[in-house]
C-alpha cells in the first residue's frame, strides 16, 4: 500500500473518489424498446410491455445476441404472456447470468437455464409462484418476494432433480414490506418499510448454520429517512446503500460487524440527488446520478484501490442531454436505461486501459513556449507583464494563433486573456478545440461587437453553433474556457458556464489559441483531457461561523474566530473563485477573509487570505502549523469588494484578484482535497461562488 493511499484512507474514511475519470460516450441508442434488461456476455434479455389496440397488454421477454460486428439481433421470444386488462398486472423485471435467467411476469416468477438446446424453462416447486419485486440473482441463488406487501424474501436454489425449490427465508422487520434486496455469497441486505413517511428498516443478514441471522441493523442517516437505502448492493465485505444528502453510504464488514466508513458524492452532482443504480463486481463499482456538466444523469464507474479507497475511472454519458436512470454492468459492458420506464438503451464497453492523458499547463514563467506551434502570420513572444509573464500575440494583420502539441479526444482549454488592440469592427480573440488543420476545428470567440460566439469550421466553412451578448472591451481580462467532451461543447466565462451545445463533426484534435485582427495576452493556459467536474454542490460542510444564503451566494455573519465552508469531492487539480465583499474586521487579532484549496482536514490545506493589515497572503496549514508561502501588499478599505480566485493545478498555486495574477508559486504538494471559503474574526459575503476541476 502506498503512502498516498494510506493518507487517503485515513483522511476520507475510505469512501471517497479521487481521480479524474475517462469520459465514454455511447455513440447511439440500441435499436429496440425495453422496460427492463439483463445481460451477460454477448446475450441480452429485455422484458417489455406492449399495449394492444383492441385492449390488453402483452408481456414479452426477448433474447438478443450480439453479433461480431457489435449489432444486437433478436434471437427469439423466451416468454410471452397476455393480460386482458389495460392496467399493469406486474411491472416486468429480469436478472441473468451466463447460465440462469429469472423473469418476473404477471403469472409469477419464471426461471430459465442454459442447456445444450439453448435457454429452457426450469420447474419451480414454489406455490404460488412469487409475483413480487425486487428480484436478485447471485451465483445459483435467487432472492424473490411474494406479491403485495412481502414480509420476507424467499431464497430459491436448484435441487438435484433440476427443480428450483425454496431453501430459506430472509425476514423483514415486523410490520414492514420488502422494498430492496442485495445478495452475496454469505451476506444479504433486506430493506423494508411501512411507507415513505416512516424510516425504513435496513438489515444485513449473514448465513449461519444453514440459515440467515441478522448481523446488523443499519440506522438511516438522512434528513428525509425515506430516501435511505432505496438502492442497495453488497459484495465481498462491502455494502453500498443509496442516500440523498451525502450520496451512497459505504459500509464494511469488520471484526465486530458492519461499520459505516464513508460515503460517495456524485463527482459532478447537485444537491439532494439519490442513486438510480448501484452495483459492485470483483473489479468495479457502478453508480448512476446527476451530472451538472452534462445537464443530465450519468453512469459513474469506480475501481477499488489498495487502502479501501475508490478510484473514479470513468463517466458514461449519452449523446446530448440523455438522462440515465438505471444501468447494469456485466464484465466490462454496461447497458443503461436512458429515461423513465420504457426507453431505448445505451451500450458502453469499458476499454482495457482506463488511463487518460495528463493535464498540461503553461504560465510562461520558464521563458519558452515549447508546447505551442504558432500559425503562419502570428507574432507570439513571451513578455513580462507586471509580476508575471504572458504569451503575447501582437500582429493585427489577420488570422493568428498557436496550436498545442497534444492530440486529445476529450479536451478543454482555459486561459486568462486580455485583448490589447483590434483592427476594425467585429474583431475577436478566442480558443480552439479538436483542431486538425486550418479547415477543421471548433472555436469560441470574444468579439469587440460585444458577442460571445461558438463556431465550427468544417472543411473550410464555418457554422455558428451558439452565441450570446457579452460586453467585451480592450484592456479587460477574461478567463475563458472551451470544453469538448464527447459531443458536448461548453463555454465558461469567468468560471460560469454560459454555452452548452452538442455536435459530432470532430472526435479529436489539438487545442489552441486563436484571434483575428486582434492583439492579445494569454496566461495560465490549462489543457486538460476533460471532463470538467463541478465542485460547488457536492458534500457541502461548514465549521464555525453563522452562514446564510444559497449554494453560490452566501455570507458568513460572525466575527468570532475561525469559520470554514468546504465543498466538492477531493480532487488534485482545482479552481475556486468568488466575489468577496468584506463586511467587517474585528478590531483585535489579525482578521482575514479568503479561499481554500486542497482541503484534507481542518489542519491540512492551502489558503489565501485578504487581511485587515492590507496584505494578500498565500499560506499552507500542515498538521495545524501555518507556513507563509508568499505575501504582497493589497489595499483593503472598509467594505472592500473584489473577485478572488485560487488555482491549485499540478504543483502550481496562483492567486488572482480581479483577474490579475498577484501571487504565484511552484513546488506545491499535489494532494487531493476539497475547496472552499474561510474567514477569521471577520464577516463577509461570497457571491457567484464557483469551483471546478478543470
Amino acid at each position: 500500500m502506498t503512502a498516498r493511499l494510506l493518507m487517503c484512507c485515513a483522511l476520507f474514511a475510505c469512501g471517497t473518489a479521487l481521480s479524474r475519470p475517462l469520459l465514454i460516450e455511447a455513440p447511439e441508442q440500441l435499436p429496440f424498446i425495453w422496460n427492463y434488461v439483463a445481460h451477460a456476455g454477448n446475450e441480452l434479455i429485455t422484458v417489455q410491455v406492449e399495449f394492444r389496440s383492441g385492449g390488453g397488454i402483452d408481456y414479452l421477454a426477448n433474447l438478443y445476441r450480439r453479433s461480431s460486428s457489435g449489432q444486437w439481433l433478436l434471437d427469439r421470444t423466451l416468454v410471452s404472456e397476455f393480460s386482458g386488462t389495460n392496467q399493469y398486472v406486474q411491472r416486468p423485471s429480469v436478472v441473468m447470468s451466463a447460465s440462469i435467467a429469472a423473469i418476473a411476469m404477471p403469472s409469477g416468477l419464471r426461471i430459465l437455464e442454459r442447456t445444450s438446446a439453448g435457454w429452457t424453462e426450469s420447474p419451480l416447486d414454489v406455490t404460488p409462484r412469487p409475483t413480487g419485486q425486487p428480484l436478485v440473482l447471485h451465483g445459483n441463488t435467487l432472492l424473490a418476494t411474494e406479491g403485495g406487501c412481502a414480509t420476507r424474501a424467499l431464497e430459491l436454489n436448484r435441487a438435484a432433480n433440476g427443480h428450483w425449490v425454496l431453501s430459506g427465508t430472509l425476514p423483514a422487520a415486523p410490520g414492514t414490506c420488502v422494498t430492496a434486496l442485495a445478495l452475496d455469497d454469505n451476506a444479504a441486505i433486506v430493506r423494508s418499510q411501512v411507507d415513505f413517511d416512516n424510516p425504513p428498516s435496513v438489515r444485513i443478514l449473514e448465513r449461519s448454520a444453514g440459515g440467515w441471522v441478522v448481523a446488523s441493523n443499519l440506522t438511516p442517516h438522512e434528513n428525509v429517512p425515506g430516501y435511505f437505502a432505496q438502492v442497495v448492493a453488497i459484495h465481498d465485505g462491502l455494502a453500498l446503500l443509496s442516500g440523498l444528502e451525502r450520496g451512497a453510504h459505504v459500509y464494511r464488514r469488520g471484526p465486530t460487524g458492519w461499520v459505516e466508513t464513508g460515503h460517495f458524492d456524485n463527482p459532478d452532482g447537485g444537491e439532494a440527488e439519490a442513486d438510480g443504480s448501484i452495483q459492485i463486481t470483483d473489479e468495479f463499482v457502478l453508480r448512476t446520478g446527476g451530472n451538472l456538466s452534462r445537464n443530465s444523469a450519468s453512469v459513474f464507474i469506480y475501481r477499488q484501490s489498495a487502502g479501501q479507497t475508490f478510484e473514479h475511472v470513468a463517466n458514461l454519458v449519452g449523446t446530448r442531454e440523455t438522462p440515465v436512470s438505471l444501468a447494469f454492468l456485466s464484465g466490462r459492458r454496461v447497458i443503461a436505461l436512458t429515461g423513465d420506464f420504457g426507453n431505448q438503451p445505451l451500450e458502453f464497453n469499458l476499454p482495457a486501459s482506463l488511463a487518460i492523458p495528463p493535464l498540461a499547463q503553461d504560465d510562461f514563467e520558464s521563458g519558452v513556449a515549447a508546447q505551442w506551434s504558432p500559425l503562419p502570420g502570428s507574432r507570439f513572444a513571451i513578455t513580462a507583464n507586471g509580476a508575471t509573464h504572458v504569451y503575447r500575440q501582437s500582429s493585427l494583420a489577420g488570422d493568428a494563433g498557436a496550436v498545442h502539441e497534444a492530440d486529445l479526444t476529450n479536451q478543454s482549454i482555459g486561459a486568462d486573456i486580455r485583448l490589447n488592440a483590434v483592427n476594425g469592427g467585429d474583431r475577436w480573440v478566442g480558443l480552439m478545440t479538436r483542431y486538425t488543420d486550418e479547415g477543421n476545428f471548433y472555436y469560441v470567440t470574444l468579439r469587440n461587437s460585444n458577442r460571445l460566439v461558438l463556431k465550427r469550421m468544417l472543411n473550410g466553412e464555418f457554422t455558428e453553433l451558439m452565441s450570446m451578448p457579452l460586453s467585451f472591451s480592450v484592456g479587460r481580462r477574461y478567463h475563458l474556457r472551451l470544453e469538448s467532451s464527447g459531443s458536448l461543447h461548453a463555454v465558461d466565462v469567468d468560471g460560469v458556464r454560459v454555452i452548452r451545445v452538442y455536435d459530432t463533426a470532430f472526435s479529436h484534435g489539438h487545442t489552441g489559441l486563436r484571434m483575428y485582427k486582434a492583439a492579445a495576452d494569454f496566461d495560465n493556459v490549462v489543457v486538460s483531457p476533460g471532463p470538467t467536474s463541478n465542485l460547488v454542490y457536492a458534500d457541502r460542510q461548514t465549521s464555525g461561523g453563522r452562514w446564510s444564503g444559497t449554494s453560490t451566494d452566501f455570507a458568513q455573519n460572525s466575527s468570532d474566530g475561525d469559520a470554514r465552508r468546504t465543498t466538492g469531492v477531493p480532487r488534485e487539480d482545482q479552481v475556486v473563485q468568488a466575489m468577496v465583499h468584506v463586511r467587517s474586521f474585528a478590531s483585535t487579532g489579525s482578521p482575514w477573509v479568503g479561499l481554500i484549496a486542497r482541503y484534507q482536514d481542518a489542519d491540512n490545506y492551502y489558503y489565501v487570505t485578504v487581511r485587515r493589515s492590507n496584505q494578500l497572503s498565500l499560506r499552507k496549514l500542515t498538521n495545524g502549523s501555518i507556513s507563509v508561502l508568499k505575501t504582497v501588499p493589497m489595499d483593503v478599505p472598509p467594505s472592500a469588494a473584489f473577485v478572488l480566485r485560487l488555482e491549485a493545478i499540478g504543483d502550481r498555486l496562483r492567486v488572482l484578484v480581479d483577474g490579475v495574477v498577484r501571487l504565484e508559486i511552484a513546488g506545491a504538494e499535489v494532494v487531493p482535497g476539497k475547496v472552499g471559503v474561510a474567514t477569521y474574526r471577520a464577516t463577509a459575503g461570497f457571491g457567484h461562488y464557483t469551483a471546478y476541476e478543470p
